[in-house]
């Protein structure tokens, strides 16, 4: 991710789950349908191995 992208994004939340399965797809899904809405979804695993999901809103408030 470059510098002016990290710049522009804002944390609108973040959750933690424990997930089994597809879930990677999801996010594609909702980076892919809702990309125009100036919304990115990110998906991490925790140290304890839940998963974090993130949402971020893109470009100035």
């Amino acid at each position: 991710m470059g510098k002016d992208l990290a710049d522009s994004l804002k944390v609108l939340g973040t959750a933690e789950f424990e997930l089994e399965g597809e879930y990677s797809q999801v996010v594609t899904f909702l980076n892919k349908t809702l990309k125009d809405k100036n919304l990115i979804f990110g998906l991490r695993r925790t140290p304890e191995g839940r998963l974090c999901l993130t949402v971020y809103q893109v470009g100035p408030e």
